[in-house]
């Protein structure tokens, strides 16, 4: 909503949307938002917060995958490679900064009705040429996605193990509320 910026600057973001509900049988149920930065803006990703109706959410529900860390960020600290992440793969393969909020499936199990929730952070103008700012200025943007399960009885890739022969078979580590 800013009209001028300058470098330096940071622009407050704001992507809001509906939660949708799944019911068990669904095995693995996928719902995350993706967000890439146009060049010339550097992410904050302390900034990154997740509400839904307004109240923040509990971090054990949702896990956070930034190109800055490299990492997961999640009540209990694990490490992610971002890479690791299939839909991350597209920000950590540019030069743009970027992240991807991933909605854990116990939460989206618990979920009722269609909540609306709100993710909010901040960038940093950093365009320092300054040809290269004048062509930027109307385009300091973010371009989010949003990707959901349609169809109950899909598995990602990630969880599935291959055989010798190359097969792929049950992955014993199956874990549908893994990042």
């Amino acid at each position: 909503t800013q009209s001028d910026v300058a470098v330096g600057d940071d622009i407050a973001y704001t992507i809001t949307f509906p939660i949708p509900s799944y019911s068990r049988n669904y095995v693995a149920p996928q719902f995350y938002v993706t967000d890439l930065l146009t060049d010339g803006l550097q992410l904050d990703e302390d900034s990154i917060k997740v509400e839904v109706e307004g109240e923040e959410l509990d971090s054990d529900k949702y896990a956070i995958y930034s190109k800055a860390s490299v990492k997961a960020v999640t009540a209990d600290d694990d490490n992610v490679d971002f890479t690791d992440f299939k839909h991350a793969k597209d920000i950590a393969e540019t030069t743009q900064q970027g992240f991807v909020v991933q909605f854990l499936s116990d939460y989206l199990y618990d979920v009722i009705g269609a909540p609306t929730a709100t993710i909010t952070f901040t960038a940093t103008v950093t365009a320092t040429d300054a040809q290269e700012f004048a062509q930027q200025v109307n385009q300091m943007d973010s371009s989010a996605r949003l990707v959901y399960s349609k169809d109950p009885s899909f598995v990602p890739d990630a969880y599935w193990a291959y055989d010798q022969d190359g097969n792929r078979v049950a992955n014993d580590a199956f874990e549908p509320n893994a990042p």
